[in-house]
């Protein structure tokens, strides 16, 4: 009896051995819509087991086909094919057999209806109490087809706005959701408890152990009783990462409100190491090879503050910086910065050495806008240059940034408008002080859904006060050819020559537009043409001659951001100073 049943176990591996699996094609029939047809081929195991499973009989196949019906008749379901029908039929061909998914969708059944009872068991918080939501609000269009994702996300959006006006608590009691034969609409009815509105009450920090709860706390959007927001949650949770203190950061409250309805919160941190010690190489187009090096301890007294160290030096320039930064100084979103720096840069113009002392006040006024107020002291040694001098000089930029853009490195949409004005006092001789000022605007237009074309322009007008040009030191004064505008030409020698080298101006303009097409996900190209001058006079002039530079970029869209290579070519070149082409390179996007 064993014997047999071996035998027969052995038989039948032979058989499954030498059985002829079946090579086959599929094709759907009748469904237009794009996106459920994507839906449908992506839930189909015959095409997910097409090539790596392929079956050994006509059965299996046709076993195969059958077990994708009930999947087939859920995905047009939930694009509203409520109708739907699903047939199978197998055809044989010559060079294998072809599965013929036939499906009729029926009528595309749209939202008639979509009504949201806010409830709870307390009469004093019934009706004019809870919040008021729109269908708007929710993402909801009546008469558009009715789509089950959509509807799961407007409960999702029902949820997220009572978390946002004092009902964190809030639950989806029951749901109807009736399809009419008749009318060929769908109506949903969602049944919301909102229970009590609640409150932001005390909150517990745990898994700290170097960063004091005072710094936490400190970060918290909230305050004690108020009507309980998730916007000041997330906002909360994102700026104690941002401090770059933490790995993680988990805030979440209480199952259930105390007496007088308040939430405790829990904030629950996970720290990183505070201390970081950096060693690097780097090139740049203007500087060459270099190397940098930096320490900085991110956690000072256990509040955030910040001291760091870092050098750099290429061929062409040496930088030693200290900086001391004090976050949340005095009040929220404003930080105190301290900063001494050494540097030294040898260029065509000129030839610099700075020793420079700085404080800074930066601040977030909103969203949108920031700004800074600097003193700055600083001891300027200027050689090599047409108009050589040593100068003390006293400085007080003041900075305002406008930005509504949706990406620091690579923004597709918004505008970015900048302004400084920097009144600077030569310590030896007052009556040599002058006043700089600048203002830049950038604009961004995505031309496509995708964000896959987009038109970037900037324009820059700088302006420089005073008597003379040779009052202000020529390290100063506005020189044009950067990474950021006429690219073309060298580096920092756009100006007025004076014995064949720059003397540099008291005005400038400087326009660039930019198409940026992003052929793949991590290639794009960016055709770019820049315009611009410099003068001596303090008013840009109307007349002469305006250089212009044109080229092609190649960005590398990595985890840290675009990597920037660009072929600029001057089309005004000057001979003896520019060469043919200059290639430019550095993360992040021109503007």
């Amino acid at each position: 009896m064993k014997m047999r049943y071996f035998a027969a176990i052995f038989l039948f591996c032979i058989s499954l051995t030498f059985a002829q699996e079946i090579d086959y094609s599929v094709v759907f029939t009748g469904v237009e819509n794009a996106r459920a047809l994507k839906m449908l081929k992506g839930t189909s195991q015959l095409l997910s087991l097409q090539k790596s499973h392929p079956p050994v009989s006509i059965n299996a196949l046709r076993y195969r086909a059958e077990a994708d019906i009930p999947e087939f008749i859920k995905v047009l379901h939930s694009q509203g094919y409520y109708e739907a029908e699903v047939k199978i039929e197998l055809e044989e061909l010559q060079r294998g057999p072809r599965v013929n998914i036939l499906i009729t969708p029926g009528t595309l059944y749209t939202l008639e209806t979509f009504d949201l009872s806010l409830y709870c068991d307390f009469l004093q918080e019934t009706n004019g109490n809870c919040c008021v939501l729109t269908l708007e609000q929710i993402g909801i269009q009546i008469g558009s087809p009715a789509l089950a994702q959509e509807i799961i996300n407007a409960e999702l959006k029902v949820m997220q706005l009572l978390a946002e006006c004092g009902y964190p608590l809030a639950k989806i009691e029951k749901r109807e959701i009736f399809a009419d034969g008749e009318t060929k609409g769908v109506r949903v009815h969602l049944f919301i408890k909102t229970e009590h509105k609640n409150f932001f009450g005390p909150s517990t920090i745990v898994g700290n152990e170097r960063v004091k709860e005072a710094y936490i706390d400190g970060k918290k959007a909230w305050k004690e009783r108020e009507v309980y927001d998730n916007r000041k949650v997330e906002k909360t949770q994102q700026d104690l990462l941002s401090s770059g203190l933490f790995s993680s950061v988990l805030i979440t409250h209480a199952e259930a409100a105390d007496a007088d309805g308040e939430l405790p919160m829990k904030i629950d941190v996970n720290e990183t190491k505070h201390h970081t010690l950096n060693l690097g190489v780097s090139y740049q187009t203007v500087f060459g090879p270099g190397i940098t090096f930096g320490w900085e301890n991110r956690n000072i007294a256990g509040m955030g503050r910040r001291v760091s160290f870092q050098g750099d030096i290429t061929r062409i320039s040496q930088t030693g910086l200290a900086t001391y930064t004090h976050p949340e100084f005095l009040r929220k979103d404003q930080d105190f910065i301290w900063q001494a720096q050494a540097a030294h840069e040898a260029l065509f113009a000129y030839s610099m050495r700075s020793y420079n002392v700085m404080q800074r006040l930066d601040r977030r006024f909103n969203e949108h806008l920031r700004g800074a107020f600097s003193i700055e002291g600083e001891r300027l040694y200027v050689t090599a240059s047409v108009d050589n001098g040593n100068y003390w000089l006293l400085e007080f930029p003041i900075y305002l940034r406008y930005s509504t853009t949706n990406d620091l490195l690579n923004p597709t949409k918004g505008v970015i408008v900048e302004f400084t004005t920097t009144p600077v006092f030569n310590i030896p001789n007052l009556k040599q002080s002058y006043l700089v000022q600048e203002i830049s605007q950038s604009s961004y237009f995505s031309l496509t859904k995708s964000d896959s074309v987009v038109l970037a322009e900037q324009l820059t007008l700088g302006l420089l006060w005073s008597d003379r040009l040779s009052v202000v030191p020529l390290s100063k004064r506005f020189l044009g050819g950067s990474e950021q505008e006429l690219r073309g030409y060298r580096y920092r020698t756009v100006s007025p020559l004076k014995e064949g080298k720059p003397e540099g101006g008291r005005s400038a303009v400087y326009f660039t537009l930019e198409s940026r097409f992003r052929v793949s996900r991590q290639i794009g190209l960016v055709p770019f043409f820049d315009i611009g001058n410099v003068y001596t006079s303090q008013i840009p002039s109307a007349h002469g001659k305006w250089l212009k530079s044109v080229g092609l970029g190649l960005r590398y869209f990595s985890f840290m951001g675009p990597f920037r290579v660009d072929l600029a070519f001057p089309l005004n070149r000057r001979k003896g100073i520019d060469s043919v082409y200059r290639v430019l390179a550095s993360i992040g996007q021109t503007f």
